[in-house]
Parts: structure tokens; sequence; C-alpha cells
């Protein structure tokens, strides 16, 4: 895996306006509740700019529409969205921004995300040093779910597919797969939110791993950031399952197909936050899922290495079933 760096995401919005889950106050066993706003990404996009990480420009797919629940993030890019031409593919009328290394497509007509990103222009060619930030493009939206210990379960629904994947993994040109990758990738910040926590606003990420150029399925992995600097109760980790957990005997997306993928978060999450809290992360934060929020999700490429992909999504969903 490549070095992690928390801040190397950009920040969310904890501001968000809340989100309303429950019907007339009253949530029963048998209703669902969505948590992501604009599932299906019809409303359009939020660019932010890269230096600033502020919103510099609103498309809306109808000019009459809502304002868009998705922001588009790029970061550690030497080019800005902010700058292209949205346009109109004639063949399709899907809404489309591009520049010299990045790519967002959204096709109303079937539901179809786009992203693509150049890390081989965005490097000139050359390997990333390991002291070196590397490229996102993410789509990103805040959250405020119920807490995760008010549900039965949490399910995440989607379609995946790559639809280009050209990796250049030359030793000879200083390739190095354990600072070098094109990933693909879900992740979830899982905030403690109760009010009388000593640990309130501290938070974790959660992963779902749907493409490494390196290997078709990625083992479980747990980084907690142990910076000498930070006290104990402020480390953040990352904890990403095992991608057999979401893609259960499917092939990859190696396999350059469509996989549906579909996994019951809870228990993952669970998994996560004890395994954080055994390794010194969350030390002021309650070690059950009671406390717990989701406020944010990004979905999209990281290049700490030498790729030009293209990854597409479809049928988006976060469904949350309440408890009795």
């Amino acid at each position: 895996m490549p070095k992690w760096n928390l801040d190397d995401r950009g920040d969310f919005m904890m501001s968000a306006a809340l989100f309303v889950f429950l019907v007339s106050g009253i949530a029963h066993a048998d209703e669902y509740i969505t948590i992501l706003r604009d599932q299906g990404f019809q409303d359009g996009f939020a660019i932010m700019d890269p230096a600033t990480k502020q919103v510099c420009r609103v498309e809306k797919y109808l000019d009459d529409g809502p304002e868009p629940a998705w922001e588009i993030a790029q970061w550690h890019t030497r080019f800005n969205l902010q700058s292209t031409l949205k346009r109109r593919s004639m063949e399709n009328g899907a809404m489309v921004f591009d520049d010299e290394t990045k790519l967002v497509e959204f096709r109303h007509s079937d539901g179809m995300l786009i992203l693509g990103l150049d890390s081989i222009t965005e490097y000139h060619g050359a390997f990333r040093e390991a002291t070196q930030g590397w490229p996102h493009l993410l789509v990103q939206q805040s959250l405020n779910s119920p807490f995760l210990g008010r549900l039965e379960s949490l399910t995440l629904s989607l379609e995946a597919r790559i639809l280009e994947a050209n990796n250049i993994e030359d030793a000879e040109k200083g390739y190095d797969p354990g600072l070098h990758a094109a990933q693909f990738q879900i992740f979830f910040i899982v905030k403690d939110d109760q009010p009388d926590s000593p640990g309130r606003n501290d938070f974790f990420w959660f992963g779902v791993p749907l493409y490494d150029s390196r290997k078709p399925f990625h083992d479980e992995s747990l980084h907690v950031d142990f910076n000498p600097d930070m006290p104990q109760a402020g480390r953040r980790s990352i904890f990403i399952p095992s991608s057999r957990e979401y893609f259960a005997d499917r092939p990859s997306l190696h396999e350059g197909t469509w996989i549906k993928i579909e996994a019951d978060l809870l228990p993952l999450i669970a998994d996560g936050l004890a395994k954080a809290k055994a390794r010194g992360a969350l030390a002021d934060s309650p070690g059950t899922l009671n406390a717990y929020r989701i406020v944010h999700i990004n979905i999209g490429w990281e290049m700490p290495g030498l790729s030009k992909a293209k990854g597409a999504i479809r049928g988006l969903s976060l469904i949350g079933k309440p408890l009795d």
C-alpha cells in the first residue's frame, strides 16, 4: 500500500444541512432510509478548486434544477476543471468536464458516471518520490446518517467497471509497488458524534476497494497515523476490509466487465472500529456504533503511480434499515 496521508483526501463540509431521514418523526423496522442524496448523480456537480479546496464552480444538469449534492474534488494536480468548458456529448447527451489529465462524464440516460485520470501526463512520465503528493479525482458529498447503532443493516450497492487501464510498471524506470499504483475506490468518514463524548468529532476512514492496479483483490489493511506531534486521542486511521467482503465470489474489476457489488457495511465498520481502537486510535471515543455517524463519502481515483485509467459506476445506493 502507498503511504496514506489523511490530508490528501481533502476537506469535507462538517456544516452540511441535517439529513432528514424519519417520516413523521417515526421510523419502523420495515422502513428503509436512503442515506445518499442524489444517488443517481442527476442534478450535476459543484467543482472544487485544487488550491483553495473551496467550491469554485457549480454546474447543474438542468439550469432550473436543484443545487447539486455532489462535488468534484481534484487534488494534487497541475490542471483545474474550473476553466474547462462543460459540454454535451452529441452521441448520448452526457454532461462532460475534462482537462489535460481528468475526465468526468455523467450519462443522464443510463445513470452512468465515468471518472478518468491520467497521472502519466500529470507527472511528466516520471515516477513520483515517496514525499510527493499524488493526483486524486473524486466525487464526494457530506452526509449526516442516523447513528449507526440505530440500524439493523446498512447496505451499499452499485455496479462498477474499469473502462481503461494503462499502468506503467517498469522497475528500471523507478517503479516501486509499495509506492506506485492506480486505485479506484470508495471511502467513508465514520465520525464520533455523541454530544457528551470526550472524543466527539474524531473519526476514521472506512474503505471499499474497487480496483488496485497491482492485484485483482485487496487484502484487509489498517493504517494508524502515529504522528509523534499528535496526541493519542487524535490518531487517525484508515481501515479497508478485504475486497472479498464486497465482491464475494464474483470476478475482480481487472476483468473489464460490469461487476455487481453489494454488502452490509455495519459489521465491517464495527470490525474496523474495534481494530482501530486496539491500535490506539479513537482513544477518547466509545467502542460501539451508537456513537458514530457516516458524515462523508468520496468515490474515485487516487494515482500515486503512472497510469491512465477510466472507471465507471452505476446503480449506486446506500440504504439503512432501522432497528425495531
